[in-house]
């Protein structure tokens, strides 16, 4: 494992610049990070609010949103969305509703009942943006093989589009969604199952730090026998009022992670192949008009997710990605590339103590500094329903020591698909769902002099 050596103290800055020049060669002795943790019990940002998603303002550090799956007051049974938003480094969080579900009936989506996979990021300019599946069904809210639908359901009730929210007042409030990609529906019907569907799941969004452009990812489910899924993509130049049409990228692929700078885009995801499953990067070098030929990183033999990342270097472009390999995902794989994901290194492992697995491994670096922190959830050895909340720091693509975010483990069912980490001006900030199914928050500074210690 290469491990950092602790500099002097950096300080924490007010914010970065918009669009990031080029990042310096990196210091011969990289700095830690070595307060990464929380009290115990940690500060809850969203009192129910399960798959959390972080974005961090780059041009205020200070202002950050976190996003999760929810429960909308009054709607039974029908889960709905919750945000938090911070302006003071995550010191407070004052939570909201964005427009639409059942309870909101005047809304654009006041006619769904059903959102989940909330995605968040900014604009150039700091302003919030969520993207997430919206359906007209409460639970099941996909039939799968085997599992019965609700039989009074309309064929078409359990489908997943994909809506947008901007907010233009920093976050404080989202407003007017609107549905910006509906999807196919099922396609073909078996009494009690749905074996074809046009669903979506799993959706990613990323924004160009230097374009400005935003990109969306998504799965399109259609087969859940055969786990039958395609990679979709669409994008915005405007700040996500309009979207491009949606292209295919890959098929047998799911949970796509992406990472955009300067018109290049790096995707990491699962594959399914005959032959088992599979951890993939594919990189395009001119804003997602093409792509490149797949990367096999190795077997992923468990469900999981592959987030990457890109950063400047001199006059070169950066990647790191991560996944969990082994017989059950017990090992975390580090891999770094010079050439912006064309090629990967051996690779490195960045947690070397006993586990019984490493789940949902996430990713955030700093484009103008290339600081960030690798997050996952490790099983705990003789508990087979906890686990806990790690955080890795990372500098220029070199992992530092493993860091317990919390002693309070929490359970598969509460992590559900997300673990969230977002970096930005000095700042890092993680969010993931402790066993109360509450969205809990560590948010800390890149200095070795923190003497209150992160919150």
């Amino acid at each position: 494992m290469r491990t950092l050596a602790v500099a002097s103290a950096l300080l924490l800055l007010a914010g970065c610049a918009s669009v990031p020049s080029p990042g310096p060669e990196p210091p011969a002795e990289p700095p830690s990070l070595p307060s990464l943790r929380c009290a115990d019990p940690c500060e809850v940002a969203l009192e129910f609010g399960v798959e959390p998603w972080m974005a961090v303002d780059p041009t205020n550090a200070r202002h950050a949103v976190v996003v999760g799956m929810a429960l909308h007051p009054g709607a039974v049974g029908h889960p709905w969305l919750r945000y938090a938003t911070t302006t003071d480094g995550g010191e407070t969080w004052a939570p909201g509703v964005p427009a639409g579900g059942l309870n909101d009936p005047s809304s654009p989506l006041g006619s769904y009942g059903f959102a989940a996979d909330v995605m968040a990021a900014f604009t150039n300019d700091g302003q919030p943006l969520l993207v997430s599946l919206v359906g007209r069904q409460a639970f099941p809210f996909l039939c799968v093989a085997g599992a019965a639908c609700r039989p009074d359901a309309p064929l078409n009730a359990n489908f997943l589009d994909l809506a947008v929210w901007r907010s233009t007042d920093g976050g404080q409030t989202f407003p007017e969604g609107q549905v910006i990609v509906q999807a196919d529906g099922p396609v073909a019907f078996a009494p009690g199952t749905r074996k074809d569907l046009g669903s979506f799941d799993r959706e990613h969004l990323v924004r160009d730090p230097v374009t400005g452009t935003l990109h969306l990812f998504w799965a399109r489910i259609r087969n859940t026998d055969t786990y039958l899924v395609d990679l979709l993509a669409s994008r915005s130049a405007d700040g996500g009022h309009t979207w491009s049409p949606p292209t295919l990228v890959a098929q047998q692929a799911y949970g796509a992670a992406a990472a955009a700078y300067g018109d290049t885009l790096l995707l990491g995801f699962q594959q399914f192949t005959p032959e088992g499953r599979r951890g993939v990067t594919m990189r395009s070098t001119d804003g997602g008009q093409t792509w490149g030929d797949p990367v096999v990183l190795g077997a992923m033999n468990g469900y999981g997710t592959t987030p990457v990342a890109l950063w400047p270097r001199g006059g070169a472009l950066r990647a790191a990605v991560a996944y969990a390999d082994g017989d059950r995902g017990e090992r975390l794989v580090l891999r770094v590339s010079e050439d912006a994901g064309a090629t990967w290194d051996d690779g490195t492992l960045v947690f070397v103590e006993q586990a019984t697995e490493r789940r949902l491994p996430s990713m955030a670096v700093d484009p103008s500094d290339g600081r960030g922190a690798l997050v996952a959830f490790q099983g705990v050895t003789g508990d087979a329903g906890a686990l806990e909340p790690w955080a890795v720091p990372l500098v220029d693509g070199v992992a530092g020591d493993a860091l317990l975010l919390s002693p309070t483990p929490t359970s598969p069912p509460a992590a559900f698909d997300y673990q969230a980490v977002d970096a930005a001006g000095g700042r890092v900030y993680a969010a993931w769902t402790n066993a109360d199914f509450a969205t809990t928050i560590a948010a800390l500074a890149w200095s070795d002099a923190n003497a209150d210690g992160p919150r």
